[in-house]
């Protein structure tokens, strides 16, 4: 019997180290490949983009800019369009929207960029995008300026077992605006987001995970790309 107890012991322990990994590891690819169909789409959003000093984009911290892209794939539909991403937060959702309104021309010479209409829902569970731009000489801004060299997206992901334990615990607004995601100017969204999520020495807002449910610091994912301006 004792041979037994020890053996059922050891087994018990070693199923639940596989079914923690299992979780870890189906977390991981629900956020990736979260990150990777949002980031995809942004980028040739980006690429496309028109970028000038008489064109306005990203007026007051806004993610809304025009491209030479078609809106729809509707033939003869105008091969110019205004695009804006924005992240709709409930307390049953955070998601990552994107809408993509016609225009018939560019308006160039204007300072002011219309509001953007019919937004479409791209990924759940989007809780922070912030951008950073990078400048003529290497610097780093959050407000965007003409002549910029490229744009950087930093997402936070939280995946979908994740999000329906916040939801259902009434967390998902807390965690959202908690300060771990507080980045000042100048700063690296990703590092600072890391830094406050993992606890790094000097970490200006670490997370308290004693104010959150289950498992969420495997659960909470950041990502980044740089994408060049044309």
């Amino acid at each position: 019997m004792a041979v037994l107890t020890l053996l059922l012991a050891i087994l018990s322990s070693f199923f639940i180290t596989i079914n923690s990994t299992w979780l870890m590891g189906k977390s991981t690819i629900n956020n990736f490949t979260k990150a990777r169909s949002s980031l995809d789409i942004m980028t040739l959003d980006y690429q496309l983009g028109i970028f000038r000093p008489d064109v306005p984009a990203f007026v007051n911290g806004s993610n809304t800019f025009y491209t030479l892209r078609q809106s729809s794939s509707t033939v003869g539909d105008s091969p110019r369009s205004l695009i804006c991403y924005q992240i709709e937060s409930s307390t049953t959702n955070s998601v990552l929207q994107r809408a993509a309104n016609t225009v018939a021309t560019i308006p160039f010479t204007q300072t002011t960029i219309p509001a953007a209409t019919n937004f479409l829902n791209m990924v759940n569970g989007v809780l922070k995008m912030q951008l950073t731009f990078v400048t003529p000489t290497g610097t780093t801004s959050t407000n965007y300026a003409t002549g910029d060299l490229a744009v950087g997206i930093d997402l936070a992901i939280v995946d979908d077992a994740t999000l329906s334990v916040l939801v259902s615990s009434g967390k998902l607004a807390t965690l959202s605006a908690d300060p771990a995601f507080t980045v000042a100017s100048g700063q690296s969204p990703y590092q600072i987001w890391q830094a406050n999520f993992s606890h790094t020495t000097g970490a200006a807002n670490p997370i308290n995970y004693a104010n959150y449910p289950g498992n969420i610091k495997h659960g909470v994912q950041f990502f980044e790309r740089y994408v060049p301006l044309p």
